[in-house]
């Protein structure tokens, strides 16, 4: 559908609801109900939906008691997201759901300035970085700068833990410091990769796309909780020495996908893999096996992922993580034991690796070494 047929369509969508629901306030409930049973028909499966709260009135103080937490910063990074005052609704959920967090936001120095006052007068600190003169593969400098001066204000203040997250994405699930620190607490770090040097576990979240746990170190980087000094760590890499525009970044991915595999076009490209194997090969020191079955061994001894569910993740940045089985990796038409779409570092699959109860077999290093292009962008 071109731009103007779907700017048209919404016109027609968004005057229906706001007259229907002028005579009736469950108008928009029935709706999508029947556009939910209509689509089945039509589409390769079983079409739901979810509703979430929108701003922080939705979000009521929580009643059961806590115990006092070690001293822990929560750091958004990013551009400020100023649509629907996202950013700032963000904050003001946190500072209900996690009380007892410090929050920081590490942006840019081109942010609004009438915004960034609103968010210091929530005795919010702010961060105003200089743009990178280089993006970097992937805008990775952009994540790298803004992360680590988030970091340092963290460490330089005392900071015993970290949550790292984003401007543009929201944890909507109450008592989730609460529950990062009960999953460390049960899952003591594994053996095997001592010469890190990590106090705990990492807790890292689903994956940012299809297939991750058959591509080596495909971490997610949406979000980490772990110990001020392990999360410094992990983020310590190098800014990249060149410029790659949105264009540029387009060209050479349709270029790997016709000469590399899998594994060596996700490498190239996924800021997630350079951050994970940059930490574990300790910036390129520590030779490492770029496997599953290695990549495996750090994810069960070093990590825990999260499911989204587990902390209710909301991106509102593309309209296909509108659909919730892209976002939690439930369902996609058309895949197949080659793409292997919906295995991803979910809780359950996390865990059922942890204990023994999945087993690594030769058969998981396949679909790394096929060639990229008889994969799909929906899968890489």
């Amino acid at each position: 559908m071109n731009d103007f047929f779907r700017k048209v369509l919404r016109g027609i969508i968004h005057v229906f609801v706001r007259i229907g629901t002028l005579f009736n306030s469950k108008f928009v409930f029935e709706c999508m109900n029947a556009i939910c049973e209509e689509s089945c028909s039509s589409l390769e499966g079983i079409v739901t939906y979810n509703v979430r709260p929108s701003n922080s009135d939705q979000i009521y103080e929580l009643k059961i008691e806590q115990r006092k937490l070690p001293k822990t910063f929560i750091i958004l990074q990013g551009p400020i997201m100023v649509k629907g005052n996202f950013t700032i609704e963000t904050i003001l959920m946190y500072k209900k759901t996690m009380p007892q967090a410090h929050i920081v936001v590490s942006t840019w120095d081109d942010a609004d300035a009438d915004v960034i006052s609103r968010i210091k007068e929530m005795e919010v600190t702010v961060l105003l970085n200089r743009v990178p003169d280089k993006s970097g593969m992937g805008n990775i400098n952009y994540q790298v700068k803004s992360t680590n001066a988030g970091l340092k204000y963290a460490k330089d203040n005392g900071a015993e833990y970290v949550l790292k997250t984003r401007t543009d994405q929201r944890l909507e699930r109450p008592f989730l410091l609460e529950y990062l620190f009960s999953l460390l607490e049960q899952f003591p770090l594994g053996s095997g990769f001592e010469y890190l040097n990590q106090s705990s576990r990492i807790v890292v979240g689903q994956g940012t796309t299809s297939a991750t746990m058959f591509i080596p170190y495909f971490i997610s980087d949406f979000y980490y909780f772990g110990s001020t000094d392990d999360i410094v760590h992990y983020f310590d890499y190098d800014l990249q020495d060149f410029q790659c525009s949105y264009e540029e970044r387009s060209k050479l991915l349709q270029k790997w996908k016709q000469t590399d595999t899998v594994y060596e076009y996700t490498a190239k490209s996924a800021p997630e893999i350079m951050l994970a194997q940059n930490y574990v090969s300790l910036k390129g020191r520590k030779k490492t096996a770029n496997t599953v079955e290695a990549y495996w061994g750090f994810v069960k001894n070093n990590l825990i992922c999260v499911s989204h569910n587990d902390v209710q993740l909301y991106w509102p940045k593309y309209d296909r993580m509108k659909l919730e089985n892209k976002i939690h990796f439930l369902y996609y038409p058309g895949d197949n034991s080659s793409k292997s779409m919906i295995y991803n570092w979910t809780f359950q699959n996390w865990l059922s690796i942890y204990t023994g109860n999945l087993i690594y077999s030769e058969k998981c290093e396949i679909l790394a070494s096929l060639p990229a292009s008889n994969i799909g962008s929906s899968v890489i």
